[in-house]
């Protein structure tokens, strides 16, 4: 099976599990558009703070809010 991120959701109606992505280059795409700090794919470990700032993505405006 291959890797994938996944949100788990523990609501009144039970669990839910979401896909979030499912290649690395959509991990580091959300990891960089969201609050992450930290992503670890396989055995690589990326910092937010050590990445470069113009790789940050705003997706502030692109969805409706829940």
């Amino acid at each position: 099976m291959r890797d994938r991120l996944f949100y788990l959701n523990v609501g009144a109606r039970g669990f839910t599990l979401e896909l979030i992505v499912c290649t690395p280059d959509d991990a580091f795409r959300c990891f960089m558009g969201n609050e992450l700090d930290l992503l670890v794919v396989g055995n690589c470990v990326l910092r937010k703070e050590e990445q470069d700032p113009a790789l940050k993505v705003d997706y502030s405006l692109a969805f409706e809010a829940d």
